[in-house]
């Protein structure tokens, strides 16, 4: 469990450095290809950590999710995907949600905590669920729509279908990627 939250400390904390006045001190300090380069690398071992640590975590039960909560993953995760597909896109639809990968994130840990109701994953999908909505909380009273091209309805589109073969492969290779099988 240490690992699993060591992992949080550095995933949450690396991005929590983009809100504060220090990400403009470390870019001129450091230099943008550096400051991008040690986010990634800290954010990917935080990450790594987690995944790690949610795997090597004691099961805890603290309640028993009901059978049908098992399948709401399976009908939530097919709109998560297409909404973190949209996040990388230039559509229309980044456009009017502002922030379709923290919307996505925040589905992905609701599904995920009504169909687990072990102590790791609790924190695990409840951390991740806490910090996006602060973050689009936050985001909403700072940050402008982004420009989008005027014809990028075809980008909406892209979106869709990269996010819907990602669900499908999902579904395919959930037990390699998670280590649970569906």
């Amino acid at each position: 469990m240490q690992t699993l939250i060591l992992g949080f400390i550095i995933f949450f904390g690396v991005h929590t450095i983009p809100s504060l006045s220090i990400k403009r001190k470390l870019i001129d300090r450091l230099g943008k290809t550096a400051y991008l380069v040690l986010f990634s690398l800290f954010s990917a071992f935080g990450l790594g950590l987690i995944v790690y640590g949610k795997g090597h975590a004691g099961f805890i039960e603290i309640w028993s999710p009901p059978t049908w909560s098992r399948l709401a993953p399976l009908f939530i995760m097919w709109p998560v995907f297409i909404l973190l597909s949209w996040a990388y896109l230039p559509c229309q639809m980044k456009k009017r949600l502002r922030h379709p990968m923290l919307f996505g994130v925040i589905l992905f840990s609701f599904s995920h905590l009504i169909a687990n109701g072990d102590l790791a994953s609790i924190l695990l999908f409840g951390a991740f669920a806490l910090f996006s909505l602060l973050k689009v909380v936050n985001a909403r009273h700072q940050s402008k729509p982004s420009e989008i091209l005027k014809k990028s309805f075809i980008w909406d589109f892209t979106g869709i279908v990269i996010g819907s073969v990602a669900y499908f492969l999902s579904l395919k290779f959930h037990q390699q990627i998670a280590g649970i099988a569906i």
